[in-house]
C-alpha cells in the first residue's frame, strides 16, 4: 500500500468528521472508509471535502441495491437539490462486478465523444449483499476470489473540451 501523505490523511479525517456531523449510518461510514482507502486524495485537491463526500455518498446510493452480476450506471451533472452535492462537471458512476478493461473501455468512449476526464476515482470495494441484492456491508480487503461477492465501484468525472 502506498504511503499516505499528510494532506491526504487530513482530508480523510475531515471527511470522517463531516460524515459524523451529518449523522450518516455506520454502514455508510464503513463504505466511505472503504471508498477512500486506496485513493491518494492529492489528485482530487481541487475538490472540497464536502464535494468528495457528496460524490461518494451518491455513488453509495446508486449501488445500495444491485442484483447479482448486474451493472448499474448513471450519467448526471450533480445539482445540490437533487443529489446533495454540486459540481460543474458531468459524472459517470458505475457499480458492477470487477471485470477486465472496464475503466479503459469507458475512458475510450469518453475521449471519443470529445470529452476530457477531470477526475478518475477507481475504488475497489468488496461487498456482502442479501439474496435481493441489498448491500449489507462493505469490506476494505477483498476476501479470496472464489468466495467473494464483488461490489466493484467506479467513478469518472468528465468535462466537455472548450472549443
Amino acid at each position: 500500500m502506498p504511503t499516505v501523505t499528510e494532506s491526504t490523511h487530513n482530508l480523510r479525517r475531515n471527511l470522517r468528521e463531516i460524515a459524523e456531523h451529518q449523522n450518516f449510518s455506520a454502514r455508510v461510514g464503513e463504505y466511505l472508509d472503504s471508498y477512500f482507502v486506496d485513493v491518494e486524495l492529492n489528485a482530487a485537491s481541487d475538490a472540497s471535502p464536502e464535494e468528495l463526500l457528496g460524490a461518494a455518498t451518491q455513488h453509495f446510493r446508486l449501488g445500495e441495491v444491485r442484483p447479482a452480476r448486474a451493472a448499474v450506471s448513471v450519467l448526471y451533472t450533480p445539482d445540490f437539490d437533487r443529489h446533495g452535492w454540486h459540481s460543474p462537471h458531468t459524472v459517470i458512476d458505475v457499480v458492477t462486478d470487477d471485470m477486465p478493461f472496464l475503466v479503459d473501455s469507458i475512458t475510450m468512449v469518453v475521449y471519443r465523444r470529445g470529452l476530457v476526464i477531470h477526475r478518475l476515482l477507481h475504488p475497489l470495494i468488496s461487498a456482502e449483499r442479501d439474496a435481493e441484492g441489498k448491500l449489507l456491508r462493505t469490506l476494505r480487503v477483498a476476501p479470496p476470489v472464489a468466495s467473494r461477492n464483488p461490489g466493484f465501484t467506479w467513478r469518472l468525472t468528465a468535462s466537455a473540451i472548450p472549443t
